[in-house]
Parts: C-alpha cells; structure tokens; sequence
C-alpha cells in the first residue's frame, strides 16, 4: 500500500479523542502507521516466498510469515 493510498484510506480519517491531548493522539497515528507498514511488508515477503520459492512448499513458508502479525 503506498502512503498515498493509506492515507485516503484510513489517515484522512483518524481524529483525536476526548480528552486526548497533541502528544497522546500523534503516538496514537504513528502507532496505527507503523502497524500498517508491518503487515504491508509482512505480506509483501509473503507473496515473494510464494511466487519465487525455489522449494517446494513455498505456500506454507509463506502462510508462517502471514502468521506472524496474528494476535492469539
């Protein structure tokens, strides 16, 4: 997802909540970025496992590395 995009998406959106002061709401933001730009490059080595594994069961390389941003 390109920042553009996220931002349209989902940035444009988030608004500071009552009572939540400047610093509070900006970590806030760059928690909600940060998580997003995690799981974009976690999908992104994800598709790579599968599409140039050499190996055979690049699928289920690629269904750990998805696994990894699942919260129990």
């Amino acid at each position: 997802m390109t920042h553009d995009k996220w931002w349209y998406e989902v940035g444009s959106g988030i608004r500071p909540l009552p009572n939540e002061d400047f610093e509070e709401f900006s970590e806030r933001v760059t928690r909600i970025a940060w998580d997003a730009s995690v799981a974009a490059e976690r999908e992104a080595c994800a598709r790579l496992c599968e599409q140039k594994s050499a190996v055979k069961g690049g699928e289920i390389f690629a269904a750990r590395i998805r696994a990894r941003g699942v919260k129990p």
